[in-house]
């Protein structure tokens, strides 16, 4: 195993970058010199509002397109 060229501090650091600009961080990906990469995913929050939730609220049932699932 390759030792690693980054710590825990640095990727803390660009996440904490990331979210004081206003950015939502739900993957971290670290490529090591040796091309190994390691990716963290977090989930999505599935409460977050989507805009078109109210137009579509809006609508009637009938005027609405079919959902393909």
């Amino acid at each position: 195993m390759t030792k690693t060229t980054f710590k825990q501090c640095d990727v803390e650091r660009a996440v904490k970058a990331a979210k004081a600009v206003g950015l939502v961080v739900s993957t971290v990906e670290v490529v090591t010199k040796d091309g190994t990469t390691i990716r963290i995913c977090g989930q999505r929050d599935a409460t977050a509002a989507n805009p078109w939730d109210e137009v579509l609220d809006e609508q009637s049932p009938s005027v609405r397109p079919p959902l393909d699932r």
